[in-house]
């Protein structure tokens, strides 16, 4: 798009984010980075980073409820912020794994919008400027950049190219497992509307077929039924933290994850396994880690 009509999509968004009320009232600073930042011409789209007030007992309550019901809870800020524009990109948490991308303090609570409209136009323009390079897309990232974050990305990578696990990605089909006491499992965890009750059919459907002793695995933080549970399987990134723990002292065989569970879309797993043991076993422990 022309930088002018990136403007004009920024000054919107900065104008909703004056606004009183739930969610609106959440938003505590916005930045702008990316391309538009940089003063490119012709960005590719509208990059925006959102500090929002997580202390918020609403907040914490629709976050928890979104994620049982595999919904983003980001959704509301998301069209409170820009309406239905898909060509402004907002980011939630742009002090997870960003720390090395240049952000530009657009506006922040308290301040006035003439202030903010100020900064905005204080981005000087350069002819020079041009998109950045996406990195760590790998094959089997391809199209879940949106629900993978980049620094999540970054750390798989590195543990593919050390040889400590294997990725790859499968589309899930809708199924049920044929064993009738599973089936009564997962609809007893997740009411019939919950997007989680179709991605752990379909991913039990899924293993089931690939011959899994689905007694063996351990749904989303909680055992099914055996004692030892070498199969894990995980929705929304919620506790992917723990597969390489559970590779390393739960004799994990494999972790699949549905990335970014939905009632109608499709559903995108990252298929893990563990490669070279000896060197999961050694990875120095790094605090910083997501999987820390």
């Amino acid at each position: 798009m022309k930088r002018r009509q990136a403007t004009a999509l920024i000054d919107e968004l900065l104008r909703r984010a004056q606004g009183t009320g739930w969610p609106i009232d959440l938003v505590r600073t916005v930045y702008v980075f990316g391309s538009y930042a940089r003063g490119a011409l012709e960005p590719g789209n509208v990059d925006i980073a959102v500090d929002i007030d997580r202390t918020s007992a609403r907040w914490r309550s629709h976050f928890i409820h979104s994620m049982s019901y595999g919904q983003d809870p980001y959704t509301v800020l998301r069209v409170a912020l820009r309406g239905r524009r898909r060509s402004v990109s907002i980011l939630f948490e742009p002090h997870s794994g960003h720390d090395d991308v240049p952000m530009t303090v657009l506006w922040q609570r308290g301040e006035s919008l003439d202030t903010a409209i100020a900064r905005l136009h204080a981005i000087q323009a350069d002819s020079t400027a041009r998109r950045a390079p996406r990195d760590a897309i790998l094959p089997c990232f391809d199209g879940l950049d949106k629900w993978v974050p980049r620094y999540l990305r970054q750390e798989l990578e590195a543990l593919i190219k050390g040889q400590v696990i294997t990725i790859e990605q499968v589309i899930l089909a809708d199924a049920e497992p044929h064993d009738l006491a599973i089936r009564d499992h997962i609809n007893d965890r997740w009411v019939a509307t919950s997007a989680l009750r179709r991605a752990a059919h379909a991913a039990l459907a899924y293993l089931e077929s690939h011959k899994v002793d689905l007694h063996t695995v351990h749904l989303h933080s909680k055992d099914i039924a055996a004692p030892t549970t070498p199969h894990f399987v995980g929705f929304g990134l919620r506790h992917l933290s723990s597969a390489l723990d559970c590779f390393r002292n739960y004799n994990g065989v494999q972790w699949l994850e549905v990335v970014h569970p939905t009632q109608k879309g499709p559903l995108h797993a990252l298929q893990i396994r563990p490669n070279n043991r000896d060197k999961l076993s050694q990875l120095n422990p790094n605090p910083s880690s997501f999987f820390s």
